[in-house]
Formats: C-alpha cells, sequence, structure tokens
C-alpha cells in the first residue's frame, strides 16, 4: 500500500493563523491564504520596490501608507506632503494644490498655490487672461 501524505502545522507569517499543509510543503509554505501571500509582497517587501516613490499621471507619489489622506495603495502625491510641511498641517478635505508653472512633477514649495476647494480652482482655470499666481504656502 502507498504512503500517506501526512500534514503538518504551520504559522502564517502575516496574521498568524495556523494551517495545515501536506508533509511534502513544510518547508516552503508561509501563508495561510494568497490574500496573505499578497499582503506579504507591499511595501519594501515588494518586488518591484523603489524605494517608495512613483510617478502617477505626471505626479510624484510617496509611499506614506500611515497619512489620513493615502490612497487604497498608501501612496500620497508629493506636493501635498510638501504643503502640509510649510503649513504645519494636514491639507482639509477639498483643498486642491495648484502648480504654477503647469509642471505637475515640479513640486517645489514656490511652484505651489493652495486653492481653498475645486469650484476656485475650476474658476482660475477657466479665465482667459489668467493672472499670474504666487505661492501662497510659503
Amino acid at each position: 500500500m502507498g504512503k500517506l501524505f501526512t500534514q503538518v502545522n504551520k504559522k502564517c507569517l502575516i496574521c498568524n493563523k495556523i494551517f495545515w499543509v501536506q508533509n511534502h510543503s513544510k518547508n516552503t509554505a508561509k501563508y495561510c491564504s494568497y490574500q496573505c501571500y499578497w499582503k506579504s509582497l507591499k511595501g519594501k517587501k515588494s518586488f518591484n520596490w523603489k524605494g517608495g516613490k512613483t510617478k502617477f499621471d505626471g505626479h510624484w507619489l510617496i509611499f506614506k501608507p500611515k497619512h489620513p489622506f493615502a490612497t487604497h495603495q498608501g501612496y500620497v502625491r508629493r506636493s501635498h506632503l510638501i504643503a502640509e510641511k510649510y503649513l504645519n498641517r494636514y491639507l482639509k478635505p477639498g483643498e486642491v494644490i495648484h502648480h504654477i508653472n503647469g509642471n505637475s512633477s515640479d513640486d517645489r514649495p514656490e511652484n505651489l498655490y493652495l486653492f481653498p476647494n475645486l469650484n476656485e480652482h475650476a474658476r482660475y482655470e477657466a479665465l482667459k487672461n489668467k493672472p499670474i499666481l504666487k505661492s501662497n504656502i510659503l
């Protein structure tokens, strides 16, 4: 009669849940589920990690998973972080950061202008003869 597969207890590295694996997988199994496996690949553990900076839609994003306005992936726009640093507070919901020179990857403080809401920003963008803005976060 053939040898039966035996099962071994393992502890998940993410959620610490005890799970069973077959004896032949005891040295390789580390996670109880695909969900825990994918959690293990986030942030610095990701195979695609580039130091916590990435560019999306012309804006630099910084990995700050504990920031109150971070995306579900844990990123915040660098321009928002710089404005918050100079304002000594988090941006309020609805506040809009505008890049004065139109270059959304130029996050120098002197190039950032804070609009109180999206309507004010849209009103400015709709003007034909736009007044030259000076940074209001310095």
